[in-house]
């Protein structure tokens, strides 16, 4: 399955920053004024493990370790994680099923449930997935697309490209 992500981050403006909009990857921004951040940060080590100049583990942190959580159990077959065989999704079963309107309903349940299930740091969570018949980026792929309201408030969107490979 190849996953492409896209990331976006819209700040809930009925939030005032001091209730910790801010998330600590804004601190690279140039001319940032450092305000208040969440009372709670998540961290994670990043997927790509090893940083490549430096040899240190890298970190994924808030909104990123949150996507990151999402791909993982979005990609994760059911039943392939010791002691935790419950863990992950059907996702990748049902790429290989026949393209259609019942395949297309039955990825968007799969992917609410399992995130619903084991990210607990996102509420309002919708799911969106379509299949791209124009077929210029890749053949027989899907496009989903995940809203969700981070912890911190605000809301943030991710959009993967799910592709059978065999």
């Amino acid at each position: 399955m190849a996953i492409i992500k896209t990331d976006i981050y819209k700040p809930n403006d009925d939030i005032p920053s001091s209730i910790g909009q801010k998330l600590f990857s804004d601190y690279n921004t140039s001319g940032y004024v450092a305000e208040v951040v969440a009372s709670r940060t998540y961290s994670d080590l990043h997927n790509s493990v090893i940083h490549p100049i430096h040899k240190d583990a890298l970190r994924a942190t808030d909104l990123d370790a949150i996507y990151q959580s999402i791909k993982n159990i979005i990609m994760t077959p059911r039943g392939t994680r010791p002691f935790n065989l419950e863990f992950g999704s059907a996702v990748w079963h049902l790429l290989f099923e026949p393209v259609g309107w019942p395949t297309i309903q039955r990825l968007q349940a799969e992917i609410k449930e399992a995130v619903s299930k084991y990210e607990s740091r996102i509420s309002n969570l919708d799911c969106k997935v379509e299949y791209d018949e124009s077929q210029t980026i890749r053949p027989h792929h899907y496009i989903a697309t995940i809203v969700f309201q981070p912890y911190f408030g605000g809301l943030a969107e991710t959009s993967f490209i799910l592709q059978r490979i065999r």
